[in-house]
């Protein structure tokens, strides 16, 4: 069961990884993605 925890936390943190990076890539290229739309 502690095992199975652990995992979920860990991809929990992966996926907030990649929205984070996500959201700064964004935040970078707002104008780009501001002229795209």
């Amino acid at each position: 069961m502690v095992e199975q925890k652990i995992k979920e936390i860990e991809e929990i943190q992966k996926r907030l990884k990649k929205s984070k990076t996500f959201l700064n890539a964004v935040l970078e290229g707002k104008a780009n993605f501001q002229t795209k739309c």
